[in-house]
């Protein structure tokens, strides 16, 4: 099969039976198959560096974003909701117990059952819940740092959640 070629070095073929003039722009010549070999694997993208960075920072995204919203286990085994919104919820529904001198709260478990803690069970679970999605937030922004100082590509295969 005959390549072609124009001024801009767009590749085009045709049929061996088709007459060029007929169907190409009038600027074409032909070219060999290694001419248009090369005029194709040009056309590739391929990634720069940069691009490279910013495709694992997506993979690292994507990775917090399934980790930080973790449940949490407590020592007595119960589950809570993980992550950061859920640590902001129940420190807010501790502090507004705690302020307003009562002795014990509900928080609601990863199954919404009901469980009435102290204050300072309640402040435990926060606690837990809050250093869970705190630790996520870290490995995050470690593997972001390690990104940022990678000088390869080999160096960027490297970091993984």
């Amino acid at each position: 099969m005959p390549y072609y070629k124009d001024q801009s070095s767009s590749l085009y073929f045709l049929e061996s039976d088709a007459d060029p003039t007929k169907y190409l722009p009038s600027d074409c010549v032909e070219i060999t198959d290694s001419e248009a070999e090369a005029i194709r694997l040009s056309a590739i993208l391929v990634p720069t560096f940069a691009d490279l960075q910013e495709a694992k920072r997506n993979e690292v995204r994507a990775a917090y974003a399934v980790m930080d919203c973790d449940n949490y286990t407590a020592p007595n085994l119960v589950v809570w909701n993980g992550g950061y919104d859920s640590a902001q919820k129940l420190y807010a529904k501790y502090s507004l117990a705690k302020e307003t001198a009562q002795i014990s709260t509900i928080f609601y478990d990863i199954s919404n059952i009901a469980h009435e803690l102290t204050l300072p069970e309640a402040l435990s679970v926060c606690v837990g819940v809050a250093t869970n999605a705190s630790a996520c937030f870290d490995r995050k922004q470690e593997l972001m740092v390690q990104i940022d100082a990678a000088a390869t590509e080999a160096e960027l295969n490297l970091i993984q959640w």
